[in-house]
């Protein structure tokens, strides 16, 4: 029988890829990230636990094939904010920002809630007016939007 990595390489996936598409899937539908609608089927907050957990594995094991990807690190850090580890989302946001370069305003809003959540108000703010800054200047994404909508919900 072939192996996960194999099979997938014979589709010409990576693992990485692949399981980080699938936390990414998992944080945006179970997390409720850049949702606008509340989810048509709403899970219990254990199974919501179960699956973001599965969602920083998934992560994790991405990590093992690409260390050096900003993205799925950005993807762990949210797993980790929305399973409620606000610490580790820290870590994992943190090597982000360095990956990238000084982050992005994505990376620095996601910084503001995790410092929030860990009752860092200074940080939080300072991440927080940092990205809005940015967003003021530059044209964004759309996405952009729902971060900086989530970000002021957490502040507030």
């Amino acid at each position: 029988m072939l192996e996960a990595r194999e099979l997938l390489a014979s589709w010409g996936l990576s693992s990485a890829l692949t399981h980080h598409t699938l936390a990414w899937v998992i944080v945006k539908r179970v997390g409720g990230v850049e949702q606008v609608d509340p989810p048509a089927h709403p899970i219990s907050a254990s199974a919501k636990r179960m699956l973001l957990r599965h969602a920083v594995e998934l992560v994790h094991a991405a990590l093992d094939d690409t260390p050096e990807a900003s993205d799925i690190w950005n993807t762990l850090g949210l797993a980790l904010l929305c399973a409620g580890e606000p610490e580790a989302a820290l870590t994992a946001l943190r090597k982000e920002y360095e990956l990238r370069g000084e982050g992005d305003a994505i990376n620095w809003l996601c910084l503001a809630m995790a410092h929030h959540d860990l009752g860092d108000e200074g940080l939080a703010r300072t991440w927080y007016a940092r990205a809005i800054e940015w967003m003021a200047a530059n044209e964004f994404e759309e996405a952009v939007r729902w971060y900086r909508a989530e970000a002021e919900r957490v502040l507030e």
